[in-house]
This record gives C-alpha cells, structure tokens and sequence, in this order.
C-alpha cells in the first residue's frame, strides 16, 4: 500500500504488525470526520487520476507510441 497512500494526505500507513500505530490513526480519524471526509476525497481523486482505466489507457497509448517511435529506422 505504501506506493498507493500518501502518509497524511489520502491516508495513514502504520508498519506491519504495529496495532498501536494502526489505532491511533483510526482513532484520529474518528474524532476528525472532517479530516476523513477530506483524505477519503483525496483518495478517491488520485485513484481516478492514475489508476482509473482511462488513466491506464492513457499511460500505455503513450509508451507504446514512444516505442513505435524509437523503433523506426
């Protein structure tokens, strides 16, 4: 997940096994509504950006393009 979160902007990431951290970013969370409304938008947002299918399509029209490119003579 860490490549997909970013800390304090659309999420929390706590490390493996560390329930102490873990909690107190749900308990952050739950006395802020607000402040999870807000990452729950951001989040949204930048999944629709970079990781919706036209996002994708978007990347990989591109890269082929460059390659068809590189590959002529």
């Amino acid at each position: 997940l860490a490549e997909l979160v970013r800390h304090g902007e659309d999420g929390y990431l706590a490390p493996s096994g560390d329930a102490a951290r873990l909690a107190e970013a749900v308990s952050g969370l739950t006395a802020d509504p607000s402040l999870a409304r807000a990452m729950g938008e951001a989040g949204k947002r930048r999944v629709v950006e970079h990781y919706s299918w036209t996002a994708v399509v978007d990347r990989l029209e591109k890269l082929y393009a460059s390659l068809h490119e590189r590959a002529k003579p």
